[in-house]
């Protein structure tokens, strides 16, 4: 992500580099989408079992996207917009049985307390990415704030959730 701010910026664009020596040398800068009503949030890629990438982003307004590639990120898809909302979308996962996963931080009003709450929900796809439908709610708390919330399957097929803390109580 290039862009003139951390979070809301007169602009932002998605741009990507690959390396076929290990990071020693990189290709010049390949856009793969510009803020042209979009002003780009966080991105992470991940190359699926049958060999396509994809580019999981969120817009500041929470809406998410993919970008896809099927020819080892030489060319890339046009953003589709998946129907799922929240902010924050950390490295999307795919299981060992093939369905994908993706953790998002929705806000919420808090009673009684300063500022508001966020909750880690997760989202699942198992059609490859075409449709997505809720999951779960992966962390809440009266208290505290989790968000940013990355997912990782371990070997014996455990599904383990780290999260930001962001309630600023302490």
């Amino acid at each position: 992500r290039e862009t003139a701010a951390h979070a809301e910026g007169e602009w932002a664009r998605l741009v990507m580099k690959h390396s076929h020596d290990f990071g020693k040398t990189w290709s010049d800068r390949i856009l793969l989408a510009n803020s042209s009503g979009i002003p780009w949030l966080l991105s992470n890629i991940l190359c699926l079992r049958d060999g396509r990438l994809v580019v999981n982003a969120c817009s500041v307004g929470g809406e998410n996207y993919l970008f896809w590639s099927e020819d080892e990120g030489e060319t890339w898809s046009e953003p589709r917009e998946i129907g799922i909302e929240g902010i924050g979308p950390r490295r999307m996962v795919e299981l060992h049985n093939g369905t994908l996963i993706q953790s998002l931080t929705h806000e919420y009003p808090r009673i009684n307390h300063w500022r508001n709450a966020n909750r880690t929900v997760v989202y699942h796809s198992t059609d490859g990415g075409v449709t997505w439908s809720f999951l779960s709610i992966a962390a809440e708390s009266d208290v505290l704030s989790p968000c940013e919330a990355p997912i990782v399957q371990l070997r014996d097929g455990t599904l383990v959730c780290y999260y930001r803390e962001n309630s600023c109580l302490h």
